[in-house]
């Protein structure tokens, strides 16, 4: 778990995503809806800068909740729903 900086927090979260993506024989590229969880939705700007980043051409469908807490004290967290051929 990242602590202090908000975008490295979601860099994080998205390169862990891509690992689990990728165990499953998927990957952040071939992700198909993304559901972002916040416990902050002020951050949504921070978030979409960082997407811009891993998802620069075609990003995948994605939605975004407020919630009141996350597991360890997370400020964020992604559910996936990725492609596999």
């Amino acid at each position: 778990m990242i602590k202090g900086d908000f975008k490295s927090e979601v860099k994080q979260v998205l390169i862990n995503l891509n690992g689990v993506l990728k165990g499953g024989g998927s990957s952040l590229q071939q992700a198909i809806k993304l559901t972002v969880f916040l416990t902050d939705l002020s951050h949504f700007a921070q978030v979409n800068e960082i997407f811009n980043d891993f998802f620069p051409d075609n990003p995948p469908a994605r939605s975004a909740v407020q919630v009141s807490a996350l597991p360890m004290n997370a400020r964020i967290e992604i559910d996936a729903v990725g492609h596999v051929k």
